[in-house]
């Protein structure tokens, strides 16, 4: 594919001497708004032998910067999708620094030229980017974003649709460099359709006041970019669909786009009852709209998981929660302009709700030195929740020299819900010798409010820089519950609780050379102040006056929090050809103050830190990269650990608190590497990082003699946590036929109190699988694949003090595209779980199909009638190990049915029915 070349504007500057290398830097724009392009691809050719030595990819601000060994002639290369390509000749004087602003013209006919057919490369590494082709990935008709994801080597989205990469978590999508729903990624994965992707790009983001800066503050986090084919980033596009079933499943949904170089406007919508809540597990649990302790779900552990739970239902077709049975919605709309290239703004409005039935049965084996308790229970849960949320951003440039920007958002959610328990403890499954029945309605009303501040300064002395930002974040709640425990002891209670949590942070930065060129040194302040106060009152029923007017001083508390920090640091950093690296140092006063209003005295404390960082990062050869970080905080103590009142809201698990806790040290190493071979195009990616905890909070478990544990939180003298992650992917023969392959572990090393005895504990979890995949012309696709995983856990004080599991799955996905617009897809998967101690080494096969046609004009319309979990076979099952425990969960949940489908696609003007993008391509 040819893009034809046009330049807009163009100028060069000489502004500053060096003592030896050459380094090209620029800044490339959008001619029509002017705000920079960010990841635009950058390619450097020595003259006159025509050979290639420079490569880079501009950054979020799109900026770049070659280093160049030598002086002389060269060509400048710039190629970004959607906008013309950019070439021009340059002359580097002896000695001279060259700063460019360049400006690129978005190409009107990108897709109209069609002059051979080329390989897709699949992907490509430039610089510590991951670049995705959509178009060399086959996904099924009418799938969106999240279908592509889970075919990309090196991404893995759960059954939840929460994404890691590089076995990391994806906190944020970003649609061609923008915020797209503000932190919510499922937003964007479950409603935009694959079909209209281009690229797939995956980074460390940074935050805005480091990418300033040009320090590693340690705040990065994976961020996937999805990049939009050309004729979707103008006009209007949308994705509408509507679903009836079997088993009265339902669904609609619907997605409507406006894209332009200067404003994108979105509105999407979406109802169902097939268990597709639409928005992300960390957008839910910051707005409330999730617990993790509460209504229903698992028993309430003593914190000590391996993190792994290592059986897993086979997915749900098209919901992906595996919880109970839901009826969900939510609608939204997301808007950004640039309103002049001074100005823009960004934002958006998302309201969502449930209401969630569950049925669930629940096992757990407790360990102890000299016996095994079993705890079981059915629960019955209601649970209705109903969230709005609202995302405001400006950024403003004032001068050429200085910058502002706003960021606020805020939510409320209002939450109801019934949990029933029928529970009991016994040493054997028929000799229960203690249970009963506990009831907990809770009504929640949580709000949040978040506002931040970045005013970034240039000074007119090149590379002197200052920033500052401040942060406020208030989160007040209001809680009413009413927990009856029906035993032999009934116990009638009602709690009223307010709580208020708020924080407020500052930090500051200023850099500099120093000494020689491509030398920097910055200089560090920030403080942080988090306020808790919460005041919870228990009242006992009181059968003469048929009221809760009782009041129960064991289980009413209340708590004023402080944790006042402040750090000041200096960093160096130093840029090379083939490398780069920097260090700093950083001091650190915390101040703990814990008042409970209990006539207990306060808990005070001063704590003094020396928290050391630093990376490296290697370029070896052109395409491979190694980079070596070492990072270094403080966490304080969780505040529930500092309530002075226990909390008795699940029946097997009494918490007590501790405020004589500590903060936990941790001290991590990582290393990345990536190499990208592009006479093979091949792929292989690695990721470990080992983390040391000074202060880990553990936990102290004593069994009671109603077989209920006791849990208190205390600080244990260490413990390690190690990850790693490696991925290989390549083309075989006739680059068809596609082979990948991974493997991934965690190590979870640390110890508690087990009845009084020292209880070494050990999670390792490890796994890996291996995919091919063979496509043929557009009309056949095959995909076969297996995943093993492996659970190891090992507690000393318990018996038994080893446990382990397997999972094992086979799966298989096809599709057939047939004359006349005919779609077929299947997938199956066979799925086994193996493992010491437990009531479920079962299996399960899980197969899924639908058959489509397309029609209308531009083929925009496809009818399809499909079936869920055909053989009815489908297991909502997990099992975890902990901290002396072992338990599986098995929940109702959807089993088969059929569902009719209708999707219209609105495609933009000029746009065919789909297809692969431009992307990047090699010839054969």
């Amino acid at each position: 594919m040819r893009h034809h070349l046009l330049i807009f504007t163009f100028f060069l500057s000489i502004n500053t001497l060096l003592a030896q290398n050459t380094a090209l830097r620029g800044i490339v724009r959008d001619s029509a708004s002017g705000s920079p392009l960010g990841f635009v691809s950058i390619g450097l050719v020595r003259l006159p032998d025509t050979v290639t030595v420079g490569q880079a990819s501009t950054d979020e601000q799109g900026r770049f910067t070659l280093p160049l060994e030598s002086p002389g002639k060269y060509i400048l290369k710039i190629k970004y999708v959607g906008y013309v390509d950019f070439q021009t000749p340059i002359a580097l004087p002896e000695d001279a620094v060259s700063l460019l602003q360049i400006s690129l013209k978005p190409g009107d006919n990108v897709l109209g030229e069609v002059t051979v057919k080329e390989q897709l490369i699949p992907i490509m590494l430039i610089g510590d980017t991951i670049v995705y082709n959509a178009g060399a990935f086959q996904v099924k008709e009418n799938a969106v974003a999240e279908d592509l994801l889970k075919k990309l080597p090196g991404i893995e989205v759960d059954r939840q649709g929460n994404i890691k990469t590089m076995g990391q978590d994806v906190k944020q999508i970003l649609v061609d460099g923008k915020p797209f729903f503000g932190n919510d990624p499922k937003a964007a994965t479950k409603n935009l359709p694959a079909d209209a992707i281009d690229q797939v790009k995956v980074y460390d983001k940074r935050s805005d006041q480091s990418t300033f800066s040009g320090f590693d503050d340690g705040s990065g986090e994976k961020v996937i970019d999805i990049r939009l084919k050309a004729d979707r980033r103008r006009g209007s596009f949308g994705r509408f669909t509507g679903g009836y079933g079997t088993e009265e499943r339902y669904l609609g949904s619907g997605m409507y786009n406006r894209f332009s170089p200067k404003e994108q406007f979105s509105v999407l919508g979406a109802v169902n009852n097939i268990n597709d809540f639409g928005f992300s597990f960390d957008e839910m649990l910051q707005s409330g709209l999730l617990s993790v302790n509460g209504g229903g779900g698992v028993a309430d552990g003593d914190g000590e998981s391996s993190g792994g739970v290592m059986i897993r239902s086979g997915g749900s077709g098209i919901g992906n929660q595996d919880a109970g049975i839901s009826r969900s919605f939510n609608t939204g709309l997301n808007y950004w302009r640039d309103i002049s290239p001074k100005f823009a703004i960004d934002g958006n409005l998302l309201l969502s709700g449930s209401d969630t039935r569950l049925e669930q049965q629940l096992w757990r084996q407790n360990f102890f030195a000299d016996s095994t308790v079993d705890y079981r229970q059915t629960t019955n849960n209601r649970d209705q929740r109903i969230n709005p949320r609202l995302r405001l951003e400006m950024d403003w440039k004032l001068d050429s020299f200085n910058t502002l920007n706003l960021k606020t958002n805020g939510s409320f959610t209002q939450r109801q819900s019934d949990d029933q328990r029928n529970y009991n403890f016994a040493l054997s499954e028929q000799d229960p010798f203690l249970f009963g029945i506990n009831r907990l309605q809770r009504d929640i009303d949580r709000s949040r409010a978040n506002a931040a501040f970045l005013w970034k300064h240039n000074f007119r002395k090149k590379g002197h820089t200052f920033s500052t930002s401040a942060q406020v974040v208030l989160q007040p709640a209001h809680i009413v519950s009413n927990n009856d425990f029906l035993t032999t002891d009934t116990l009638l209670q009602q709690s009223d609780q307010s709580e208020l949590n708020s924080l407020y942070a500052i930090k500051s930065s200023y850099t500099r050379p120093f000494r020689k060129r491509n030398r920097f040194i910055e200089y560090t302040y920030a403080a942080t102040q988090s306020h808790f106060e919460t005041d919870k009152n228990t009242f006992d029923f009181n059968p003469d006056t048929r009221s809760y007017s009782v009041r129960n001083t064991f289980f009413s508390n209340g708590l004023g929090y402080d944790f006042f920090n402040q750090q000041a640091g200096v960093n160096y950093r130093r840029q090379r050809l083939r490398y780069d690296y920097g260090f700093g140092l950083a001091t650190q006063h915390s101040y703990l103050n814990a008042a409970p209003n209990t006539g207990t005295s306060a808990t005070k404390r001063h704590y003094y830190h020396i928290l050391p960082n630093a990376n490296v990062r290697f370029t070896l050869g052109k395409t491979a990269h190694l980079r070596l970080k070492l990072l270094s905080s403080i966490q304080p103590p969780e505040v529930r650990n500092l309530l002075p009142a226990p909390d008795n809201s699940n029946p097997q698990v009494l918490r007590l608190s501790n405020p004589d806790l500590q903060p936990e040290q941790r001290y991590t190493l990582q290393t990345n590497y990536q190499n990208f071979k592009m006479t093979q195009l091949s792929t292989l990616m690695g990721m470990g990082s080992i983390t040391f905890i000074r202060n880990r909070v553990g936990s102290d478990i004593v069994r009671a003699a109603t077989g209920q544990q006791i849990i208190t939180p205390i600080n244990t003298d260490g413990g390690l946590l190690a990850t790693a992650f490696g991925m290989w992917s390549r083309p075989l023969k006739d680059r068809r036929l596609r082979f990948s392959t991974n493997i991934n572990q965690v190590l979870n090393t640390g110890y508690g109190l087990l009845d009084g005895q020292r209880n070494n504990n050990l999670f390792w979890t490890k796994g890996g699988g291996a995919r091919l995949s063979f496509e043929k012309n557009d009309h056949f696709f095959v995909e076969l694949g297996t995943n093993i995983n492996h659970n190891y856990t090992r507690n000393s004080a318990s018996q038994p003090a080893v446990n382990q599991f397997w999972n094992y799955a086979l799966e298989t996905a096809t599709e057939i595209t047939l004359p006349k617009g005919w779609k077929i897809n299947a997938d199956l998967s066979w799925n086994r779980y193996l493992g010491q101690s437990t009531t479920n080494n079962t299996e399960f096969v899980l197969l899924n199909g639908s058959i489509g046609k397309r029609f209308l004009k531009k083929e925009a319309g496809f009818l399809e009638i499909g079936v869920h979990d055909a053989l009815n076979q489908n297991l909502g099952v997990e099992r975890t190990p902990g901290n002396g425990y072992l338990e599986e969960v098995s929940n109702r949940i959807l089993r088969r049915y059929f569902m009719l489908k209708f999707t219209y696609r609105l495609l933009p003007k000029g746009a065919g029915a789909g297809g692969a993008g431009e992307g990047f391509k090699i010839r054969f």
